[in-house]
């Protein structure tokens, strides 16, 4: 029964992120080179859908932990989405564009965290150190595959890559109605105001290492906005050629650290890792600028390569952290909580201020002076690890 349990978790994990994959990483380059959206506009469309994810991730926890079963919330809200992706991918204007993506991320943003603590609910306390990092991995795994077809199929540049994570999205929806049914740990009878604002999570937060830990996330995000972004526009503005399958060597090597991370939680302590994480996405950053200082390629592989590192250590240390010290009946609204900030407050703050520095370094014909451009997120990067290093201090019973 665990066997099957966790096979249904790991192709839960495999078809989302391949959804996510397949046009994520491509959507920046495509608004900026085929739709001729300028930075500025990018940007804006970026911070909006990130103002909308952070609502609705809160609140898609918040009602996974009291009113309705997250296997029953991921059913609808993939088929729905198969058809907001359809209709993002049939237009080119403007405003049409944004307002069908404003659906695309209600429908699919709040399941990036609602998965971790659905998989935290569904495996044994004892074993979600050694089994999480590896059912995980199987997110990245089908990341990878996407970018390597639209990479591969050279689909970077096209509305493609919307109509296969449609596809992948309407069979999942149906994929869910056959994973484990899990209702809410403390389900309430009837709909308040009050229980959907969160209030027992948000005091949750306000504890010392709780905010310590959030501040430290959001900060971090800024830079990473710039990353998810603009990089293959960046890679496909100097030539980089087949940028978008080679972008997925950062999801192998996360694959194979996902892998590792098992090893790594047993020798060392959340805290170290998580600093690690954020050091590695600010160092990322002067690596790129080092590539064109010296027109190395190297430089822009090391760069994509690392990015394994930055993203396990950062999101699975601090996932992990926060499900050992929530009670488990707010799993569910504590893992949004963090989505919220990573990828509502920091990414409105990091898109816009992505967005105008792009515009600001704008150099005519097109192109752009990346040097400096990465220099910005790179320092915002190495001062964000410093502050958590200094600060963060757990008032959990583990050793941190």
């Amino acid at each position: 029964m665990k066997l099957q349990t966790y096979f249904k978790l790991s192709t839960l994990f495999f078809l989302h992120y391949f959804i996510g994959g397949s046009w994520m990483i491509t959507v920046g380059a495509y608004m900026l080179h085929t739709l001729a959206y300028n930075g500025t506009e990018i940007g804006m469309l970026n911070s909006i859908l990130a103002a909308i994810a952070l609502g609705a991730t809160f609140l898609a926890g918040v009602a996974a932990d009291k009113y309705v079963s997250v296997d029953k919330y991921l059913t609808i809200t993939y088929i729905l989405n198969a058809f907001a992706l359809i209709a993002v991918g049939s237009t080119t204007s403007y405003y049409p564009f944004l307002i069908i993506s404003i659906f695309n991320t209600i429908l699919y943003g709040p399941a990036f965290s609602l998965l971790n603590s659905y998989a935290f609910s569904n495996i044994p306390e004892a074993d979600i150190k050694k089994v999480f990092p590896r059912i995980r991995l199987w997110g990245t795994i089908g990341w990878i595959v996407s970018g390597l077809i639209v990479g591969g199929f050279n689909l970077d540049l096209t509305n493609v890559p919307f109509f296969i994570g449609a596809g992948v999205s309407f069979f999942l929806g149906i994929f869910c109605f056959f994973i484990p049914h899990t209702p809410p740990l403390r389900k309430e009878a009837s709909f308040s105001l009050k229980s959907m604002a969160g209030i027992e999570t948000l005091k949750l937060a306000y504890r010392k290492d709780f905010l310590v830990l959030f501040i430290s996330t959001a900060l971090i995000f800024i830079p990473v906005a710039w990353y998810y972004f603009f990089t293959n526009a960046f890679l496909n503005e100097i030539n980089f050629s087949n940028a978008a399958a080679k972008m997925t060597l950062g999801q192998m090597v996360e694959l194979g650290m996902l892998f590792l991370m098992p090893f790594i939680l047993n020798r060392f302590n959340l805290k170290k890792i998580i600093f690690v994480g954020f050091t590695i996405w600010g160092l990322r950053f002067f690596l790129f600028t080092l590539g064109i200082q010296f027109n190395i390629n190297t430089f822009f592989y090391a760069g994509i390569l690392i990015h394994g590192f930055a993203h396990t250590f950062t999101s699975i240390a601090t996932q992990i952290w926060l499900d050992k010290n929530t009670p488990h009946h707010l799993r569910n609204s504590i893992q949004g909580l963090l989505a919220v900030i990573s990828s509502g407050f920091s990414q409105i703050i990091g898109a816009l201020l992505a967005g105008w520095v792009v515009d600001y370094f704008a150099m005519g014909d097109g192109l752009h002076n990346w040097e400096l451009i990465w220099l910005i997120p790179g320092v915002i990067g190495l001062s964000t690890a410093f502050f958590f290093l200094l600060t963060f201090k757990s008032q959990d019973t583990e050793k941190m």
